[in-house]
């Protein structure tokens, strides 16, 4: 079907594209980027006041000038719902590699997201299609936007014009 799955992604959303080429070059612009769809992180679930009490991480003064330190955990909170994100994100994207027959995989995130995704990727992967990496948040991009940044990077074909024949 396509040659190439394209994933998007922050620590809330993640876009699914496939790069579709064109039925007749000569009539019409292509490759396209097209959106297949996207993933969410359910409303409020990494909202701090959704999970955590008033405090944060710090200092107590205690009667008598006594100082207690407390630590709520909260990044360690925040990383594991993170995690959890990547790992859907990247069970998705084994899915849609799996029903596109996908040869390249490009993933844009910003570099955090980035890191969750790579380590969330079984090391089978690799084996079965190239992995391209971009350390760029897109995901508020349009997909002829994206399609122009990954392009540009040198990730996937550069969009071309439809050649008009004279006649």
């Amino acid at each position: 079907m396509t040659d190439y799955c394209v994933t998007v992604a922050d620590m809330a959303r993640a876009r699914f594209f496939a790069l579709e080429p064109v039925a007749s070059p000569d009539f019409n612009s292509g490759p396209n980027l097209t959106e297949r769809g996207s993933l969410t992180i359910p409303p409020g679930e990494l909202r701090d006041r959704d999970i955590f009490t008033d405090t944060e991480t710090g200092c107590n003064h205690g009667p008598g000038g006594a100082t207690h330190s407390y630590d709520d955990h909260r990044s360690r909170h925040r990383l594991e719902f993170e995690r959890r994100f990547a790992k859907r994100v990247v069970a998705e994207i084994l899915r849609l590699a799996r029903q596109w027959k996908v040869k390249h995989l490009v993933l844009a995130a910003n570099s955090r997201m980035l890191n969750l995704l790579r380590t969330a990727l079984p090391a089978s992967a690799a084996t079965r299609f190239e992995i391209r990496e971009l350390a760029r948040d897109m995901t508020k991009l349009t997909p002829v936007a994206i399609h122009q940044h990954l392009a540009k990077a040198g990730l996937v074909p550069a969009r071309k014009t439809a050649r008009r024949r004279s006649g």
